[in-house]
C-alpha cells in the first residue's frame, strides 16, 4: 500500500487505502509511531478488506493531531463499519473515537499504563537502540526474538518527539458497551492485563511477544485480528438481517394502513 499527501475533511493527511470491496473497514491508526511499522498486517489483511493506514503530517502527530485525522478518516461517505487498530500507545486516540456512528469495534493492542520515562532517558534509550537493537529485548521485546526482526524494526521505525507519545500517554481510556478487543502479549511490560479485564472487552495473548507484538510476531497477531474479525462480520450480518426484516415490516404494516384507509372510504 502506498502513501500519498490527500485533504480530506479539511485535514491533510498522509494516506493508504487498499479499495477492497468489503463490510468492514479495517483502519490502522499510527498511535504517534510511523504507520510503516504495520507493514505486515496492511499487506495481510488488504486481500481481504477495505484497510486504511494514515499519517498526521509531521506538525500534528501528537494525540490532538492524530485524533482529527481519524476523525476526518471516519467521516467520509463511504466508512460506515469501521473497525480502529492501534498499538499501545494509540490506544487512547481509537477509544476516544469508538462511539463515533461509522465505528463499530476497536481493537487494542496491550492496555498499558501511563509510566513515561523522563525526557533524557527517553532520548538516551533510543539513541541507544539505535546503535544496539539488542538494547530492545529488555524493554520492548521478548527475550526470544530475533535479532534481525530487531535490527528491521530499528531500522524502520520513525522515533516520535517525547512530547508526542506524552500527549498520548496522558489520556484515560473511554470504557466502551461495544464489542471489542484487548491483543495482549506474554512479556509486554506494560500492559495491565487486570485493568484489561475490568473493560468490556474480550481478551487475546501472544506467547513469546512484547510491547510491539504485530511486528515481533505477525503471524500470532493477524490471527487474533482475522478471528476477532469473523466475530464482528457476523455481528454486521446479523444487524443487516435485522434492519431488513424491520424495513419488510414497516412496509408491511404501511400497505395494510393504506389498506384500511381505502376501505374507510369506500363505507
Amino acid at each position: 500500500m502506498d502513501f500519498s499527501l490527500r485533504r480530506i475533511n479539511g485535514e491533510n493527511i498522509q494516506y493508504a487505502d487498499a479499495e477492497t470491496d468489503s463490510n468492514i473497514q479495517l483502519v490502522f491508526a499510527p498511535g504517534g509511531f510511523n504507520s510503516g511499522l504495520w507493514e505486515n498486517q496492511l499487506r495481510y489483511f488488504s486481500k481481504k478488506y477495505r484497510t486504511i493506514a494514515f499519517q498526521p503530517t509531521e506538525s500534528y502527530r501528537d494525540f490532538e493531531g492524530e485524533r482529527k485525522c481519524l476523525k476526518a478518516v471516519l467521516e467520509q461517505d463511504s466508512i460506515q463499519n469501521a473497525v480502529l487498530v492501534s498499538n499501545p500507545v494509540g490506544n487512547s486516540v481509537i477509544s476516544s473515537l469508538s462511539e463515533h456512528e461509522s465505528v463499530q469495534t476497536t481493537i487494542m493492542t496491550g492496555f498499558g499504563s501511563h509510566n513515561l520515562p523522563h525526557k533524557a532517558v527517553y532520548r538516551a534509550f533510543w539513541a541507544m537502540a539505535k546503535r544496539n537493537p539488542k538494547v530492545l529485548r529488555k524493554s520492548l521485546f521478548s527475550r526470544y526474538t530475533d535479532y534481525r526482526v530487531l535490527k528491521e524494526f530499528v531500522r524502520e521505525l520513525d522515533v516520535p518527539d517525547y512530547s508526542d507519545i506524552e500527549s498520548f500517554m496522558n489520556k484515560d481510556m473511554v470504557e466502551t458497551d461495544k464489542l471489542s478487543l484487548i491483543i495482549n502479549a506474554e512479556e509486554d511490560r506494560f500492559s495491565e492485563i487486570e485493568e484489561a479485564r475490568k473493560l468490556n472487552a474480550r481478551l487475546s495473548m501472544i506467547n513469546r511477544a512484547g510491547t510491539f507484538s504485530f511486528y515481533e510476531k505477525p503471524q500470532d497477531y493477524n490471527k487474533a485480528l482475522n478471528d476477532f474479525l469473523d466475530i464482528v462480520e457476523e455481528k454486521i450480518r446479523k444487524e443487516e438481517i435485522t434492519k431488513s426484516a424491520e424495513e419488510n415490516r414497516s412496509l408491511i404494516e404501511f400497505g395494510e394502513s393504506e389498506k384500511n384507509a381505502v376501505e374507510v372510504k369506500k363505507k
